[in-house]
């Protein structure tokens, strides 16, 4: 694509990119980090009726963000270059 500004050093990392839906996968049905909670009793009967969270009633937000990074960490691995055809200034001229 010649056409383009953008230029990749190693485009083939970009096959990567076709792990976002594993990596969606995993996301999904990791259990969530446990929370530490303080021992006082009152506070935990309070949050005997707390809701459990689970993978699958995590935001679709955070799970979108979760994918657009591990996109971009793809896209850097791949070493972006723009304006390959332009030369660089020589050292020390």
């Amino acid at each position: 694509m010649s056409w383009l500004p953008l230029s990749f050093g190693a485009p083939m990392v970009l096959w990567g990119l076709l792990a976002l839906p594993v990596i969606w996968w995993l996301l999904r049905f990791t259990p969530p980090k446990p929370q530490t909670e303080v021992f006082p009793p009152l506070k935990i009967l309070a949050r005997v009726l707390k809701r459990e969270e689970t993978p699958q009633q995590s935001p679709w937000w955070l799970t979108l963000l979760r994918l657009l990074m591990a996109a971009l960490i793809v896209a850097a691995l791949a070493e972006p270059v723009f304006n390959p055809r332009e030369r660089l200034p020589a050292e020390g001229a």
